[in-house]
């Protein structure tokens, strides 16, 4: 019989989590039994390591992911406030100007008489003979969707000699009306619409546009257009399927920057609040800009900011429990509000958590999967605030680097709090520095394998680490692992990535686990090639697939896929 001499090393990492009570004689040199052994792995379920925290896996937004037309926002016009600075035409960026023949008309923006002194600009539409058409064709694009209801508003006066009617409409980019809606007896005095166009067909760059005939002037301002199928159905929401797509994350805390767009900070702690996720908010500029905003989300409705927020809808305050400083900015609202975590950006005494990024290549994620396992513990706990890799983004290979980077994480959760992978969303045709996580454009939505890897982990979330070792498994097979219970039910949760071109069948010792139900759930995250990704077009070429665990037992056989991330739960019998 051929003896191998292997190192059995710990899954733990230089035994980090474990510490205590596992011996470091584990990184002893062991002897396997035979050439045709299985590699194992134990799990040790009677030895029950630190709490997992429930803010481990989070997600990264920027400010564009809640602005219209670039990300969550479900608004389909661009500039509806009329406030973006005009071209040298005189005409604001998103809309343009259509003349029947023989029309004469002009398209300006004007500062006379406004309906809302604190965004003063309407447009004027000035038109000396025949008709014209005020049109926008959105950001983008403006795209409809057949069935589908959008509401329609804006305000509205015509001069005397204007007639008292106008038609609003939804068209396609030849012109050819699909939808319109007469609006008679408009005033000379401001006046609020509220309308509702529905779309008899889809069309990915519809348009739409407001027409009357002159002579005579009208104005237009606070235009907006937006489908009444939002998230919770909120007027001027958010996008119902990318925000469902990040809840199928599960995120423990959703960071954002600091904005000084009243409305962008609202959906930011709006959004945290839906996913039930923690709001972590990045405190760039002033200490003053940031204690307004620390007032907006927690402040009393005596305030003056936290009275702009009971305006805006939200009389309670938002459960804003972390700020993450700038280099230079002192926390200087301790004083008002004790209880604010302080994430530091590098290691100031005063900071409970530092934050660390890393975009890195493929490679470097394999290589430091252990990169907090031999971190002293004293001092300052540690958020990953970001990571991404940079050379392969979007594909398989960078989806498994980084699971198993989020597995030594899980590892070392008694010292990494959170973790939140970068980008999050990104519209197709805008993809810089690379593919995000969730792909979108007017009317589909698509995840990256990376995506699909952290619906995986949130699947397989658990509350306490348990301990594991294996035998017969080097480092340079990319194999790695995390095991974890869940408290309330007992159940075992393992988490696995096998980044190598081969399946790897390993022996699982779960004799220490307790008794365990002989079917269990189980779900995979594989492709073709490393190279393999996903787009719009072919949304599921990497996806996730789930199984059924047959013969599940105190010892028992399990074939991990080639190039995958395996996600298993097993149930407890009590």
């Amino acid at each position: 019989m051929v003896l191998l001499a292997t190192v059995a090393w710990t899954i733990l990492g230089a035994i980090a989590i474990m510490t205590r009570p596992l011996p470091f004689v584990l990184l002893a040199l062991t002897v396997v039994a035979s050439a045709q052994q299985l590699p194992t792995l134990i799990v040790h379920g009677d030895r029950p390591g630190s709490p997992v925290p429930a803010t481990l896996h989070g997600i990264n937004l920027v400010a564009n992911d809640l602005t219209d037309g670039s990300g969550l926002q479900a608004e389909l016009l661009r500039n509806g406030e009329l406030e973006e600075q005009p071209g040298a035409d005189g005409i604001p960026p998103g809309w343009m100007l259509e003349l029947d023949t023989g029309a004469k008309a002009t398209l300006t923006r004007d500062t006379e008489r406004p309906h809302d002194q604190t965004a003063p600009h309407a447009l004027r539409l000035r038109i000396e003979q025949g008709a014209a058409a005020v049109v926008t064709a959105g950001h983008a694009a403006l795209p409809l969707r057949e069935g589908a209801a959008y509401a329609l508003r804006l305000h509205v006066r015509r001069d005397d000699a204007l007639p008292a009617s106008l038609v609003a409409s939804l068209t396609r980019s030849s012109g050819e009306v699909l939808s319109e809606l007469e609006l008679r007896g408009v005033p000379t005095e401001w006046r609020p619409y509220e309308l509702r166009l529905e779309a008899p067909v889809t069309d990915p760059d519809a348009r739409f546009a407001i027409t009357c005939r002159g002579p005579g002037t009208l104005w237009l301002d606070s235009l907006s257009l937006c489908p009444l199928d939002t998230f919770q159905l909120r007027p001027r929401g958010l996008r119902r399927d990318l925000v469902e797509m990040l809840q199928a994350l599960r995120p423990g805390f959703v960071r954002f920057p600091l904005t000084d767009d009243r409305t962008v900070l609202h959906a930011f702690l709006q959004l945290s609040e839906d996913l039930r996720a923690d709001p972590v908010l990045i405190a760039a500029g002033g200490a003053e800009s940031v204690l307004a905003a620390i007032e907006y989300a927690r402040g009393p409705a005596t305030t003056d900011h936290g009275g702009e927020r009971v305006r805006a809808g939200h009389p309670e305050p938002f459960g804003l429990r972390h700020i993450e400083l700038a280099e230079t900015l002192a926390p200087a609202w301790q004083t008002a509000y004790p209880d604010l975590v302080t994430i530091g950006a590098q290691k100031p005494q005063a900071s409970a958590i530092i934050a660390e990024h890393f975009e890195q290549p493929s490679d470097w994620f394999w290589d430091e999967m252990d990169h907090y396992a031999t971190v002293a513990r004293a001092g300052p706990k540690v958020m990953v605030g970001s990571h991404a890799t940079k050379n392969t983004p979007g594909s398989l290979q960078a989806a498994l680097a980084e699971a198993a980077f989020l597995c030594g994480l899980e590892r070392a959760s008694d010292h990494v709090v959170m973790a939140a992978g970068s980008p999050m969303v990104s519209r197709t045709g805008n993809r810089e520095p690379g593919p995000a996580a969730i792909l979108f454009d007017g009317l589909r939505t698509g995840g990256t394998p990376s995506y699909w890897a952290q619906v995986l982990f949130a699947r397989h979330r658990a509350d306490t680490l348990l301990p594991m070792t294996a035998s017969g498994l080097e480092r340079a097979a990319r194999f790695t692992a995390v095991a974890s219970r869940v408290e309330n039910t007992g159940d075992l949760v393992l988490k696995v990535v096998n980044g190598a071109s081969e399946a790897q069948r390993v022996r699982l010792d779960l004799s220490a686990c307790g008794k365990l139900a002989p079917i269990g759930e189980g779900a995979v995250l594989t492709g073709g090639s490393l190279d393999a990704t996903n787009t719009l077009e072919s949304p599921t070429n990497v996806a996730l697939r789930t199984f059924e665990v047959t013969g599940v037992d105190r010892v028992f056989e399990f074939e991990f896929a080639a190039r995958s991330l395996t996600g298993l739960r097993l149930a407890r019998l009590q």
